[in-house]
């Protein structure tokens, strides 16, 4: 069901999440056999069982990041023995969203700066969630029967 996008490398496919309410902003958010808590801190009105949605945007982009970094060092077969990437942004408001979005990426790895400086530059490019964020997308809604 997957289909390969030519020229760069990567296999693209359908993806899905289904949200449940549970109580006040709580909610579990269920994808293939992968489920997660998300919710509003007690002072904007939640339960604070959960990452909030911009929180898990950041914890998406950062894990995007990071596989990014990875599969350049393993592609080009730079010995690393680990990563950590950091995310952080501001949330404005609902109108602006998350702006001003900053990756801190660390590799334990021999890999000079300026190799490591033209991975980053890369990732910037061609992370796949990094490039849904800076893309324009086409967003619907439609209403069925609960």
């Amino acid at each position: 069901m997957s289909e390969n996008n030519a020229g760069d490398g990567c296999t693209f496919y359908p993806v899905s999440a289904t949200v449940v309410w549970k109580d006040k902003t709580s909610n579990i958010i269920t994808t293939r056999e992968f489920s997660a808590v998300t919710d509003e801190p007690r002072d904007a009105g939640g339960n604070d069982l959960g990452p909030t949605p911009a929180e898990m945007l950041l914890w998406s982009a950062a894990g995007c990041v990071a596989i990014s970094v990875e599969e350049i060092l393993l592609h080009r077969g730079i010995a690393f023995t680990a990563v950590r990437t950091e995310a952080a942004g501001m949330f404005l408001s609902a109108r602006e969203g998350i702006q001003n979005v900053r990756f801190t990426v660390r590799v334990a790895t021999e890999a000079g700066q300026d190799v490591l400086d033209a991975i980053g530059q890369k990732v910037l490019r061609v992370s796949p969630i990094l490039n849904s964020l800076k893309t324009a997308c086409r967003i619907t809604m439609v209403r069925e029967g609960a």
